[in-house]
């Protein structure tokens, strides 16, 4: 039995009938799973996830104003389309929320955000999945090959 990647599952597949059809052999059985182990100095790092904080600047600048802005948002959606007064509204709308950018809380978020992303470019080599498996340590290879040695036998 040959046990593979997720990558190596639509090639046994090929292979399989290639095998039956051309050379009337019985493929051998083989079986498909993942075990991604990311660069060895990952091991103690904690993947950076930037949509939580996505999401509170979203709140952030969207929640701010809610009240203001709802009013605003009703007051646009009353006026003829292309009209002076709903581009005014429309400017005015959006003069508030460039204003909240401002504000303390705003320019934490965006401090945070930016340490964030760069932390993410950081890691991005460190929790990459396609990671060649010669470079893992060789006493964690054989670990993982122990592994499933125990789980198919």
């Amino acid at each position: 039995q040959f046990v593979h990647g997720i990558g190596g599952g639509r090639y046994d597949q090929v292979t399989d009938r290639l095998m039956m059809r051309h050379f009337k052999l019985q493929p051998p059985r083989f079986a498909v799973t993942t075990a991604t182990l990311y660069f060895p100095t990952a091991i103690e790092e904690r993947r950076v996830n930037l949509r939580p904080l996505l999401q509170e600047g979203r709140r952030l600048r969207h929640g701010l104003l809610n009240r203001q802005k709802h009013d605003l948002v009703q007051q646009i959606a009353t006026l003829p389309r292309q009209s002076r007064q709903r581009a005014e509204l429309y400017v005015q709308m959006h003069k508030l929320l460039a204003g909240e950018t401002n504000t303390p809380a705003m320019q934490l978020w965006d401090q945070q955000f930016r340490t964030a992303q760069d932390e993410n470019l950081r890691q991005t080599a460190l929790f990459d999945r396609e990671l060649f498996y010669a470079l893992q340590p060789a006493d964690r290879l054989r670990g993982i090959i122990e592994a499933y040695r125990g789980d198919f036998a």
